[in-house]
């Protein structure tokens, strides 16, 4: 698809997808403790929801976003990009009725979970307006936003949406 990101692998073969890179270095790097332990059942819980936000919030987000890969009618890219808008607030709403009291995803652990979370919510078209509305994940949001490791992380990719929840 000519798309990034992608990562070359030590046998030289390129792997794309931002879950599966995501994946492949958190399982390769346990000692992060970004992913439960292999087959258990946070492991599967982590992925199913991995796959929920990649399913239901990056591809509304894309729907939203670049509205005209998703019709050849001029005329019906306010249709596209108002379904996405209520197809955003579904899932949101998924999330934010699964989370417990936090201070993460899944509860006392970081993961991967928080991290897509984050930045699902920075590629909000009203990122405002939608952690107003979902205090749990908003919750979650600021204690990202303030791990160490992810500071560079949100500046280079200049992800200043949750600044002001620090």
């Amino acid at each position: 698809m000519n798309q990034i990101p992608a990562i070359i692998m030590p046998d030289g073969t390129v792997l794309c997808e931002s879950v599966a890179i995501s994946l492949t270095l958190a399982e390769r790097h346990p000692d992060t403790g970004l992913l439960p332990p292999e087959a258990s059942l946070e492991s599967a819980y982590v992925y199913r929801w991995l796959m929920h936000m990649m399913c239901n919030l990056h591809e509304v987000d894309l729907r939203h976003t670049y509205t005209d890969r998703y019709t050849s009618d001029p005329n019906g890219i306010p249709g596209v990009q108002e379904a996405a808008a209520k197809r955003w607030e579904k899932a949101f709403d998924v999330i934010e009725a699964e989370l417990g009291d936090g201070p993460w995803f899944m509860g006392a652990q970081f993961t991967l979970l928080d991290i897509y979370l984050a930045a699902s919510v920075c590629w909000h078209f009203d990122t405002p307006w939608l952690l107003a509305r979902v205090p749990k994940i908003r919750t979650v949001c600021a204690n990202t936003r303030r791990v160490d490791a992810l500071i560079p992380v949100f500046e280079m990719y200049q992800l200043n949406e949750l600044d002001g929840l620090v």
